[in-house]
């Protein structure tokens, strides 16, 4: 079953909160103004506690988890080892949501969109009557390293790596 999950940055201290998303409305003046108050709802023990949160900062779980068991979520920024039979390399990319799921995207002048299941190495195999081999466990081949609100250089060093490279 497939866990749905979010987190933010607390607006009052800035510190990540995890839970469900939502959002408040909140009557300003007297019934007539509204706005909009985005919502973490994270549980503790037997109750709930509820914190307002930056929107530009929440991001949802991806349902995955890195190599080291780390789950990773939506604006997180991962290391991706790739080992093509030639030569290993590593990306330091974002994650991000596209195409109906959740990915990276890659490229010097055009980005390629690469979803993160795509980078997990099988570890076992079982041979299926009338199907064949089928992959029944796998390791990531990723790690998450920080998120793009915490380390912002780390995604301002790339672009700007690659700008240089554009010739017009």
């Amino acid at each position: 079953m497939r866990e749905y999950k979010f987190r933010g940055k607390r607006i009052d201290n800035g510190e990540w909160v995890y839970g469900y998303y939502f959002i408040e409305e909140r009557d300003i003046e007297d019934g007539i103004i509204w706005r909009d108050i985005p919502k973490i709802q994270q549980r503790y023990g037997d109750h709930f506690q509820y914190f307002d949160v930056d929107p530009d900062t929440v991001g949802r779980y991806t349902g995955l988890r890195d190599k080291n068991g780390k789950e990773s979520y939506e604006h997180d920024i991962i290391k991706v080892y790739i080992h093509n039979g030639f030569y290993p390399d590593e990306w330091i990319e974002e994650i991000v949501f596209e195409k109906g799921q959740f990915g990276i995207q890659h490229g010097d002048l055009y980005k390629e969109f690469y979803p993160l299941s795509a980078f997990y190495k099988p570890t076992k195999t079982k041979y299926v009557p009338n199907v064949g081999e089928v992959v029944v466990e796998s390791e990531p081949m990723f790690e998450v390293i920080c998120n793009r609100w915490d380390n912002p250089e780390l995604l301002k060093e790339e672009s700007e790596v690659e700008s240089h490279g554009i010739q017009i």
